[in-house]
């Protein structure tokens, strides 16, 4: 009998791969390590099966939370800073889509970061929002597109005053961070909300060698992965609320809107244990993490292994950098991202969490230890020691123009489509968004032009959702246009 997912998991595991990647519990360790707590006889860590439960007397209702689950997240809003904490169980995306529908209106405006993750352009969509775009800064030298400054907003702001809330994201895939507060000035001097997605930056708050959180420098609102970068399990998040701007109740009516009316206890009870974690254990395990993340990318410096950070703050939009997120670019050699990843999964068993056209991305989380850390370092030195220099990759011009908007998300959506190959597209409308996967940031959106340059661009990554690749390259177009 075949068990396909159960079967590719099994093998993955048994393989000894040193994950860089995220969850943030490390295959367990996070858990393992830390958790120690019994439960009548209970380990979280070991009895998650028996403890997948539902919605008896006694364990609350996710929707309606009146006894463990609402205690749970009134723990985590004061752990957090917030004034109110929702949990997510549908991933922050989910929690993505109820900030959006809970402060916007169908036909509303929204200025939005144009490098955000592909669950801000659907919430877009879902909430019938029309989005003004806000180009981000791009570093060449990396082929990162990185962040926007107070005045880059404010700009935006005074071109579309009828704007009623700014969505922007912070940190982005590869730890690069905002002036949120700044920007929150800008913002509510206007009277408008501001709502982060701060999927990367779990665990900001616990740190002051770490950039401030977005709600401890003025956000409205901010939803956060707490699988990405705290202790756990994948598809869950925070939603925190501080406004007294922010309709509470409709924040709760967007979330019986986009999450499960059947939410995993396992995945709550993860929630309430990451939180736990931070207040107890997390913060000296994160220093630790921290101590692991700076000191391996001394030692990579030393030979000759770039690995972007710290310098970049002051510049392209950057306020701050969160050290936990290992960039690795050789690309000064001549070798791409993809050929980085490639060689330490294959030669080294050690698996980054994404890489690009010129970087590859490690994840150190407070899971890690020596071993997993020293494992990466020990492959990227033995790769620095046998890769021979061939030259600089150049970095191509992936800083496009922004496609001009045809048709407002939510219409190109609902339009009739038609596949065209890609090369015959230039001129056409785009009917779906197409997304270079990881990191998630669409070169186009429903409803823009297909241009010139964000076909070159396309074809600059290897792994592009939304493009057909059966014959040859297909992309879908709005067909009644």
């Amino acid at each position: 009998m075949r068990i396909p997912i159960l079967e590719a998991l099994e093998d993955y595991v048994q393989q000894g791969i040193v994950p860089m990647h995220m969850p943030g519990h490390k295959q367990g360790r996070g858990f393992i390590k830390a958790c120690g707590k019994e439960l009548k006889g209970f380990s979280f860590a070991q009895d998650m099966a028996k403890m997948d439960a539902t919605e008896v007397p006694g364990l609350d209702n996710l929707h309606y939370p009146e006894g463990p689950i609402k205690e749970a997240e009134e723990l985590a809003a004061r752990a957090f800073g917030a004034d109110y904490t929702f949990f997510i169980v549908n991933g922050s995306t989910a929690g993505v889509y109820a900030m959006i529908l809970s402060v916007l209106n169908p036909g509303d405006t929204a200025i939005v970061m144009r490098n955000s993750h592909r669950s801000v352009y659907n919430g877009l969509i879902l909430g019938g929002i029309r989005p003004c775009y806000v180009m981000p800064y791009f570093c060449r030298e990396y082929g990162i597109a990185m962040g926007i400054t107070s005045r880059d907003i404010a700009h935006a702001m005074d071109m579309y005053p009828e704007a009623k809330a700014v969505v922007i994201t912070s940190p982005n895939y590869y730890g690069f961070c905002l002036d949120i507060k700044s920007i929150a000035d800008e913002v509510h001097k206007r009277g408008k909300l501001l709502l982060v997605d701060e999927a990367h930056g779990a665990h900001l708050h616990f740190s002051k060698r770490l950039p401030d959180d977005a709600i401890a420098q003025g956000a409205d609102m901010a939803v956060q992965s707490a699988h990405k970068t705290l202790c756990a399990f994948t598809q869950t998040a925070y939603l925190h609320v501080k406004s007294d701007r922010v309709n509470i109740e409709r924040v709760r009516e967007a979330l019986r809107v986009v999450q499960s009316t059947s939410p995993s206890y396992m995945l709550m009870a993860s929630l309430d244990y990451a939180r736990a974690l931070m207040e107890e254990k997390g913060k000296d395990m994160l220093e630790v993490a921290i101590d692991l993340a700076v000191e391996i990318r001394q030692r990579l410096k030393d030979v000759g292994i770039v690995c972007p950070g710290d310098e970049m703050i002051g510049r392209y939009g950057i306020a701050g950098f969160d050290t936990t997120k290992l960039i690795i670019s050789m690309s000064h050699w001549g070798y791409s991202g993809y050929h980085i990843e490639k060689v330490l999964r294959e030669q080294y068993k050690v698996q980054l969490e994404m890489s690009d056209p010129y970087n590859g991305l490690a994840m150190i989380t407070m899971a890690d230890d020596n071993s997993t850390v020293g494992a990466l370092q020990k492959a990227l030195m033995d790769m620095a020691q046998k890769f021979p220099k061939r030259g600089h990759l150049p970095v191509e011009n992936v800083d496009i123009p922004l496609p001009p908007m045809a048709l407002a998300p939510r219409e190109a959506y609902y339009s009739p489509k038609a596949e065209v190959p890609l090369d015959q597209a230039e001129g056409m409308i785009c009917g779906d968004f197409i997304v270079p996967y990881p990191p998630g940031i669409p070169v186009l959106c429903p409803g823009e032009m297909i241009t010139k340059e964000a076909i070159e661009c396309i074809g600059r990554y290897e792994r592009v959702q939304g493009i057909k690749k059966e014959d040859a390259l297909s992309i879908p177009v709005v067909s009644s246009f």
